[in-house]
Parts: structure tokens; C-alpha cells; sequence
């Protein structure tokens, strides 16, 4: 059996569509978790360097990333994160990857691993997976972020001396935000 052939997007404008989405839609998902109003968080607008969400000193002190969207379907999280830290370093905020690619349904992120271990909460479990390799095809690890765990599924990078964390979107959003209005999160 064939595998399925994934449509990419192929011009300026398609591309510049599929990351504007993304952004949107982490967007919504911070807002839904934090309870910021919609002028706290927003997309920067296409063609404009810098970090992908644009936050207010409310949305800074509940959401303190720098935030690189990518909706690819070939990334290499090396790079990536290059530019995500280089970013997030600018505005002093901590830097976070946030990707996903065509037909996926899961948003998935990545982070400095030092980084990740200080927002772990006190009890927080985490259900790890180390993989040391400089190549890799990231699609078929975050995969397995998908199925039953015990604790917070993540995966640990290593490369030399790069260390990146990489876990779900939305497994992110429930560690660093505290419940908003008491009852569960419209984050899922």
C-alpha cells in the first residue's frame, strides 16, 4: 500500500495562509486559557520580524513566551528554534515553537529544556522519552505524544549542546495557566 500523498502548499500567498491560521488559532487557544482579551494577544501581521504573537504587559506576565508559529510540512526543530530563540530573546520572553503541518490535529510545541523543567508545577508528572540523534523526522515522534501516558508525555532533544523539549500544545497550556473561572478548559 502507497502512502498517501500530503498536499503542500505551493505559493507565496497559500503559505502565508496556513500561518496565519495557526497563529489565529494559538490565539484563541491562549485567550480560552488565560482569559486575555482579545487586544492582550494578538497575531503579528505577516512580513513583520519578530515573534509571531504580540502581547500585552497583562498577557506577558500570564503567557511569558515568545512564540514562533510554523505550519510545515518538513521542519527541522534545530533550526527552528534557532530563529525562535533568537526572537524571544529580543523581547525577553522565553522561547516557544509552536508547530503543526496540513491535516494534522494536534498542535504540538517545543522549548530550551532548562526552560521546560522550571515550569513544571510542584507534582507535576511528566512521561519522557529521550531521543540523541541530529537527524530526525519530528512527525513521527510527536506521534507517539498522541497515545496513552502517565503524566505529561514529552519528548527530550538532544544534539551537542542543544537541549529542546517537545510536547502538545495544549499539555503546555494546562501546566502554566491556572484554571480561568474554575471550571475545565476549552483548550481541547
Amino acid at each position: 500500500m502507497t502512502a498517501k500523498k500530503r498536499r503542500v502548499a505551493n505559493t507565496v500567498g497559500s503559505r502565508k495562509g496556513k500561518s496565519r491560521r495557526l497563529q489565529n488559532e494559538v490565539c484563541r487557544l491562549v485567550r480560552a486559557a488565560t482569559g486575555l482579551e482579545d487586544a492582550d494577544i494578538t497575531p503579528t501581521p505577516m512580513g513583520v520580524n519578530g515573534i509571531d504573537l504580540q502581547l500585552s504587559t497583562v498577557a506577558r506576565s500570564k503567557f511569558p513566551f515568545g512564540v514562533e508559529c510554523k505550519n510545515k510540512e518538513q521542519i527541522t526543530i534545530w533550526s527552528e528554534m534557532w530563529q525562535c530563540i533568537t526572537n524571544a530573546d529580543l523581547e525577553s520572553l522565553i522561547p516557544l515553537l509552536v508547530f503543526t503541518r496540513n491535516y494534522e490535529r494536534c498542535i504540538y510545541t517545543a522549548l530550551p529544556t532548562d526552560q521546560f523543567f522550571d515550569l513544571i508545577p510542584d507534582g507535576g508528572e511528566i512521561d519522557a522519552m529521550v531521543v540523541e540523534k541530529s537527524r530526525i523526522n519530528i512527525w513521527d515522534l510527536v506521534s507517539t505524544l498522541n497515545e496513552l501516558h502517565e503524566g505529561v508525555p514529552v519528548i527530550h532533544l538532544v544534539r551537542n549542546d542543544e537541549r529542546y523539549t517537545v510536547l502538545r500544545f495544549i499539555d503546555l497550556l494546562e501546566m502554566v495557566t491556572p484554571r480561568v473561572g474554575g471550571g475545565t478548559s476549552e483548550v481541547e
